[in-house]
Formats: structure tokens, C-alpha cells, sequence
């Protein structure tokens, strides 16, 4: 899939250590689903304590982690384009996927910049796509000036103009790594012991829980 990225990957023998038994195929892919679910609903805890908008860097109507993600320069933009991983596409919470390769479970993404975010974070860096000298570059037609607009107090909206000179960018302070991928693996341990503990139970029964 164009634009896919493995966002974490975890190996299978410590999910069979739940079991204390070799994992069935229809269980693996369990996991698989398991940890879909899981990781979607700790990124959007991790977005909403940022107020960051779930919508990936490039999309219509994306704010603060799509500015702060997607607004890097126009060669880093093309490099990333040109190794399968443009932007756009669709929100965090939706961006998840997982296939099993080997002895190993990967969950994957499309969520432009995802990998860095879980990895290493963003460091501190100016922000020279906020400028009108760089506005100017990119539409010589251009007349207005460039006014960026950001998020307010209690949900208000600030309209600042951008800087003139690429020298003179604004400054970001960058973003702390995410973690929610630690606690999503974590929380689908935990919530697969349980399942586990049916899956014993119900062979006393009819039905399956991984069917």
C-alpha cells in the first residue's frame, strides 16, 4: 500500500508465554486485530491531550500535528513522496494496519511522519515555510501577506502575520516522542490474556471467540 510505514513490531513468542502453548494462526491474526484497535484508540488520547486534529499532514482542514509534521521543506516533502510515503490519506485513528511476517507481528501506517514521531520525536526547528519570503517563492503572484492562523484559549482562534525573512522564521520547540504505541502493546497484552482465559473456558462450550 502506497504510503505504508510500520509504526511498531513485536514478536510472537511473548504473546505464546500468555498461552503457554504455540499460537494458532487464526490467534495471530487476532493479535494482529487486537493491536489495531488498540493503537487507534491510544492515538487519539495521545492527539487530544496535544489538541491536535486526528486528520493526516496534508489534508484539508488538519491543524497543529499536520503543521508541525507536514510543514517541513519542499525536498524533504519530495524524498518522502518518492519512498512511498506522501501526504494526505487518512486520519491517524484510521491510518492502522497489520501484517504478520515471520514470527513477528508489524503494525503498520500511512500517517506521514508517524515513524519519527514514535521513534524519535521532532526536535527543535525553524519553520522557514512560514515566511512571506518562501510564500513569495512559491506563488510570485501572491499580493496579501501571509497570515497563519493558530489556536487560541478556550478554543479561540489567533491570526498571526508570518515573518518576512526566511532568516527571521519562527522557531518550533518541537514535539516529545509519542508513547501511545508502548501503551497500545501493553494494554493488547493484557487485553489478550483475558481473551485467552475465554478461549480455554469455551472449549468446555460451543463457540469461539477468535472466529
Amino acid at each position: 500500500m502506497k504510503g505504508l510505514r510500520v509504526a511498531r513490531r513485536t514478536y510472537l513468542k511473548p504473546w505464546s508465554k500468555i498461552k503457554r502453548e504455540p499460537l494458532t494462526p487464526r490467534e495471530v491474526q487476532a493479535i494482529g486485530k487486537l493491536l489495531v484497535k488498540v493503537f487507534a484508540e491510544e492515538a487519539r488520547k495521545d492527539f487530544a491531550r496535544r489538541n491536535w486534529s486526528l486528520k493526516a499532514p496534508g489534508s484539508h482542514g488538519g491543524s497543529s500535528a499536520s503543521a508541525q509534521i507536514g510543514g517541513v521543506d519542499a525536498p524533504k516533502r519530495v524524498h518522502h513522496a518518492q519512498e512511498g510515503q506522501p501526504q494526505g490519506g487518512p486520519p491517524i485513528d484510521k491510518s492502522f494496519s497489520f501484517r504478520v511476517v515471520g514470527n513477528q507481528v508489524e503494525v503498520t501506517s500511512t500517517y506521514y511522519g508517524l515513524d519519527e514521531l514514535l521513534s524519535k520525536g521532532v526536535p527543535r526547528h525553524p519553520m522557514p515555510w512560514l515566511t512571506q519570503e518562501m510564500a513569495r517563492r512559491h506563488d510570485p503572484s501572491r499580493k496579501g501577506p501571509l497570515v497563519v492562523p493558530m489556536r487560541g484559549p478556550f478554543g479561540t482562534t489567533l491570526f498571526r502575520v508570518a515573518p518576512e525573512r526566511i532568516a527571521d522564521a519562527w522557531v518550533h520547540p518541537g514535539i516529545r516522542r509519542l508513547t501511545f504505541g508502548d501503551r497500545a502493546v501493553r494494554r493488547a497484552r493484557q487485553e489478550m490474556a483475558e481473551l485467552l482465559l475465554e478461549v480455554a473456558a469455551s472449549r468446555l462450550a460451543k463457540g469461539d471467540p477468535f472466529r
